[in-house]
């Protein structure tokens, strides 16, 4: 019976048949645009986290100018709530 050569990695053969290159060099791509993925992901993440950061800051100055707003009569309270 003869075997049929190839057919055993399906990863492999897939990767062949969408890159058309070898297996070595479709994986070494495939593995490099994964890591670029995964740093992407983790760059926007990071910066995610900063925004959050910078408005829990800008909230808590503008808790401290409503603690005032009682005292200050040109701010009015609901355009403090309101951000």
């Amino acid at each position: 019976m003869a075997k049929c050569y190839g057919e055993e990695n399906v990863v492999t053969n897939t990767l062949i048949q969408v890159f058309g290159v070898g297996s070595l060099f479709s994986l070494a791509l495939v593995s490099v645009l994964f890591v670029m993925f995964i740093l992407w992901i983790t760059i926007n993440y990071a910066r995610l986290i900063r925004r959050s950061r910078n408005r829990c800051v800008v909230y808590v100055e503008r808790s401290a100018i409503a603690r005032r707003a009682w005292r200050i009569p040109l701010i009015r309270k609901h355009d403090l709530i309101d951000f």
